[in-house]
């Protein structure tokens, strides 16, 4: 079996259906452990003086999977898929497609052959492929390539961050927009689903200052609901990624059990309990600097010294941890903690060099 990685875009008024629908097929066909990344949307690529009606917007996945199948057999396979759902090998280049499907990687392979070009000829130019494909593999340097496909992403002028929804299900958040009611929290997410939010960041317990901390059942008590509803997109190729905001190892555990993709922990990943889940779990794990949680104003970091300094070396102490207990550190985000633990300078100063 060999792990293969394909770019899907279409950009046609039902295009959000279309690509799952393909994503459906080409697991019919044969395609195993497929993962998905978000849906991002972009501007069509075209020609000078393309006709106005080829200006449409495609939406853009990437897509890992597992075949036994060779190169060219499932390149035909994608062929067959694309003209199931109308698409004209013979229409102009840069036209508008019902579905594109495009073999990126083909393993470690390099490919050249008169029908097949892998890596894709064109990927490390094109943020549309870069960025989808920064989320499944970031690291990964394409062959004929010296950076990672972050790297090439980040540098990319149209460049797209994934971007997270926050929901918070409390009643004390700092910004006065928990929701408070499983109707509340159904209504969002249908709107967000519908406006193409990538991430749902659902987070229960308020992290302001002087807010009161939970325990690990109470949060549960407030998220349980919310991921209830959650489930009835979980057949969804396409459905946001969920993600969790908590410390706590109880839940994260009870989270990644009922789906959810990523657990944004704003103690920092230092919790023995919370590491291990890292090790153990497929989750991706967001680790935030903090000086303490719930943040204190009083306490920040060393005015004396340049925050930076003292961030990058908290997290070169974490990432040994991390490294120690075997934690796959393609699958962690750092969170410079803006807010907590440091002045309103020392933020701004974080910023300019994120």
């Amino acid at each position: 079996m060999e792990t293969i990685h394909l770019g899907l875009g279409a950009n046609t008024e039902d295009a959000r259906s279309v690509l799952a629908k393909a994503a459906a097929a080409l697991s019919k066909n044969g395609l195993q452990n497929m993962r998905v990344s978000p849906v991002f949307k972009t501007r069509a690529l075209l020609p000078p003086n393309a006709p106005v009606e080829w200006d449409i917007p495609y939406l853009n996945l990437a897509l890992e999977g597992q075949t036994d199948k060779n190169p060219h057999d499932f390149l035909k396979i994608c062929q067959s898929i694309e003209k199931d759902f109308g698409r004209d090998m013979d229409a102009p280049r840069w036209s508008p497609r019902p579905l594109d499907i495009d073999i990126l990687l083909w393993g470690d392979q390099t490919i050249n052959s008169p029908d097949l070009t892998i890596p894709h000829p064109e990927m490390a130019n094109r943020a549309f492929v870069l960025d989808p494909l920064s989320y499944l593999i970031p690291p990964r340097v394409i062959p004929g390539q010296t950076q990672g496909i972050t790297c090439l992403a980040r540098n990319h002028p149209q460049h797209q961050p994934l971007w997270f929804g926050i929901m918070n299900i409390t009643p004390d958040s700092f910004s006065g927009d928990g929701l408070s009611t499983q109707e509340d929290f159904k209504a969002t997410v249908e709107n967000w689903r519908e406006e193409g939010v990538p991430v749902f960041d659902l987070g229960a317990e308020s992290t302001r200052p002087d807010a009161q901390p939970l325990s690990a059942n109470e949060e549960w008590h407030r998220l349980q609901p919310a991921m209830e509803v959650l489930q009835e997109y979980k057949n969804d190729s396409l459905r946001a990624k969920i993600s969790i905001d908590t410390y706590h190892p109880e839940t994260a555990r009870q989270a990644i059990e009922m789906g959810a993709d990523i657990i944004n922990d704003v103690s920092g990943l230092t919790n023995p309990e919370m590491i291990e889940l890292a090790a153990s779990s497929n989750a991706t794990f967001v680790a935030m600097h903090n000086l303490g949680v719930p943040a204190d104003k009083e306490k920040v970091l060393d005015i004396s010294q340049p925050p930076i300094d003292q961030i990058k070396s908290w997290l070169e102490g974490q990432k040994r941890i991390w490294e120690d207990a075997h934690v796959n550190l393609e699958r962690v985000i750092f969170d410079p903690g803006i807010g907590f633990g440091k002045n309103a300078g020392q933020s701004m100063d974080i910023l300019r060099n994120v």
